[in-house]
């Protein structure tokens, strides 16, 4: 019988690296619940930048590329109409009751899943990222990737670079978001050092951080 975490306080003390086959999607927008979105982290950088970073339930299935596992399969099937579910509040609503879950996403589209699984097996770092993260300001002429994102927070574990993406919400609401996470999988053997997305971008420094509820 396979292990399953049982709970979102298991995964958050775990010591080992997850697979797939350990994580489901109920348990993963549980963790995002519980530990992301009830904060908000406000952080100072040493160029005199203040931003404030919230993590919405919208922004919970773009994190793990759902939509992006389906929309090419779904399309070929003409099932157009379907991708939306796996976006935005709708997919994290799908999540969190059960009904959206790995084993639905991967008879759509088995070989995209695999290629995406390392943001699930990654994504219970991302607490932990947002409270101390090493900072690059991004910029896509500078990099091979267009990564829709203003600053990356990063950090090395299990041998990896894991990296958030984060892009301003709005003007009005004056909040910053996550809007992807990039794993990259240190393997010196093949020469990768895990750099890809933040070497030749400019590093910054948190001078002050802080994380508070909501109300």
């Amino acid at each position: 019988m396979k292990f399953v975490f049982g709970n979102i306080h298991e995964l958050k003390e775990t010591a080992v690296r997850p697979s797939l086959s350990n994580l489901t999607l109920k348990l993963l927008s549980e963790y995002y619940e519980a530990f992301l979105m009830p904060f908000i982290y406000k952080y100072e950088l040493d160029d005199g930048t203040y931003l404030k970073l919230r993590c919405n339930d919208y922004n919970f299935a773009h994190l793990l590329g759902l939509e992006d596992i389906v929309k090419n399969e779904l399309k070929r099937q003409r099932r157009s109409t379907e991708i939306p579910n796996y976006k935005g509040k709708v997919a994290f609503d799908s999540c969190k009751n059960g009904t959206l879950t790995f084993d639905s996403i991967r008879a759509i589209d088995r070989k995209k899943l695999n290629s995406y699984r390392l943001k699930s097996m990654y994504f219970f770092l991302i607490p932990e990222l947002l409270i101390n993260p090493d900072v690059v300001e991004y910029d896509q002429t500078k990099s091979g990737s267009k990564i829709n994102a203003n600053l990356l927070f990063y950090k090395e574990e299990f041998n990896a670079y894991v990296h958030l993406g984060i892009i301003k919400e709005s003007e009005k609401s004056g909040f910053f978001v996550p809007s992807t996470m990039l794993i990259e999988i240190i393997n010196e053997d093949k020469g990768k050092d895990g750099t890809q997305h933040i070497k030749n971008q400019t590093p910054k420094n948190i001078i002050k951080e802080n994380r508070i509820i909501i109300n």
